[in-house]
């Protein structure tokens, strides 16, 4: 539908600005490196997260783009951080279903890899996210690294650090 069409491209007009004009280390935040250098929607979204966490102050300093598609973006103390979508629905797809569980899971197997999470939970229910708080409160004792997750909730400018530092 080409209305619909249009309406995402404008906002993702908006979004590429605003990453760009809002400080200028963060011009290169849309090149995603594990997709050869290109700007996706995915990458644009990695860089919106990238941009709140350094907005709340809960980055050390400013980050920049990973030069490995091993993460996403390197700190100034070479912290790897590697953001992820909690998502309870996927609008294109009604048979979806959020799995708190697996979901857990599969960032502490990101965190005992050496990588902090920045997770966006802007598009969880509530919920949702009472459940993997929850989860990731009683797993604590499986994360053997310093590592630590960070939720980013970019409509409410909620954040949270559970485990490291």
């Amino acid at each position: 539908d080409v209305p619909e069409l249009l309406e995402k491209l404008e906002k993702f007009s908006q979004d590429i600005k605003y990453i760009v004009e809002s400080k200028p280390h963060r011009a290169n935040f849309i090149y995603d490196i594990s997709e050869a250098g290109k700007v996706k929607e995915s990458s644009i979204h990695e860089a919106l997260i990238a941009c709140a966490a350094e907005d709340l102050g809960i980055i050390n300093g400013k980050l920049s783009r990973a030069k490995d598609a091993a993460y996403d973006f390197l700190d100034e103390l070479s912290n790897k951080w590697d953001v992820k979508n909690a998502l309870s629905k996927i609008p294109d797809n009604p048979k979806y279903k959020f799995k708190p569980s697996m979901f857990a899971s599969d960032i502490i197997a990101e965190l005992n890899l050496g990588e902090n999470v920045l997770l966006d939970v802007s598009n969880l229910t509530k919920e949702d996210l009472s459940i993997l708080g929850e989860i990731f409160k009683s797993k604590v004792s499986d994360i053997k690294t310093e590592c630590c997750i960070v939720f980013v909730d970019r409509n409410k400018r909620l954040n949270w650090k559970l485990f490291g530092e």
